[in-house]
Formats: structure tokens, sequence, C-alpha cells
């Protein structure tokens, strides 16, 4: 498993995700997986010694270094937030990528604790997801859709 090489695709805005994603990290460090995750890219996240000229050209760093290593990915753990525009981004850039013969593995979390398999109707649904990205997610999956947490995601993983 150490020549197939992870992106992390997640939100790393909050306490929370960068909780969240220290979870996911722990499962690749158990498996023996080479990764990438954005939380640790100190070139980027450290401002503490940035210039304002450097600051202001964030954006186009974050591009060039994520695009880079999502190319050369194997496989993609999209951690999915409804908020985290980032990762949807990202999500459209690997289909692109995927759909040009690219064939990123790509596994799919969603944390919502509403999702149920229980029948609802109408105004009365306790969850949903837009149904485009669900589509993208289903395209990316190979029809697989969402796994459940991450001791789905290290079964799947012990796959590859």
């Amino acid at each position: 498993m150490k020549n197939k090489f992870v992106y992390i695709a997640s939100d790393i805005m909050s306490t929370g995700a960068q909780h969240e994603i220290s979870l996911i990290e722990d499962v690749l460090d158990d498996l023996g997986f080479d990764y990438y995750s954005a939380r640790k890219n100190t070139e980027i996240n450290d401002k503490s010694n940035v210039s304002v000229e450097e600051n202001n050209k964030l954006a186009e760093k974050i591009v060039k270094q994520d695009t880079d290593r999502i190319k050369k990915a194997d496989i993609i753990i999209f951690n999915i937030k409804s908020h985290a525009l980032g990762t949807i981004a990202e999500l459209g850039q690997v289909w692109g990528l995927n759909n040009n013969s690219m064939d990123k593995k790509c596994f799919f979390l969603y944390d919502d604790i509403r999702r149920t398999d229980i029948p609802e109707k109408s105004d009365r649904r306790s969850w949903s997801i837009n149904q485009y990205l669900y589509g993208l997610v289903l395209a990316l999956s190979k029809g697989r859709g969402f796994l459940r947490d991450l001791d789905e995601l290290r079964k799947e993983l012990l796959k590859v």
C-alpha cells in the first residue's frame, strides 16, 4: 500500500474539521499509505512568517499545490461538507480528470447524522444532499455512494 498515494479532500477551517481529518490520517497511517493532508501544509497554513504580498497570492498557491497533489494521487478521500466549497470544487476537478482517463479511485465520507433508510416523503425529509453533487459522488465511486464511517473506509482501503 505504500506505493499508493492518497489525497484527503476536506474542509480544514474549524477545530472540529481538523480533528476529523486527523482521524482519517490515523487510518491512513495505520494502513501504511503515503498521503497529502492540507491541514499539515505549513507552507500555506502557517501565517507567522508570511508577507502581505505572499498572503495575497495564497489562492494561486493553494490551487497549484493541491492540483499537483490531486494529479499525483492514486486515491482521493472526499470528506464532504455542504459548506466546504473548496472540497466541492476539488470533486468537480477530479470528475473532470477521471473523464479524461485519469481514473482516480475515490471514496466519500458524509457524516450527517440525519441520514436514514426509512422512507420519507414530501417536506418531511430529515436529510438530503444536492442531487448534482450526489450524481458526481455516484459516478466517481462507481455507484457505491457514501461510506458510513471510518471503519468502512478502512475496509475499502484494505481492498486497494
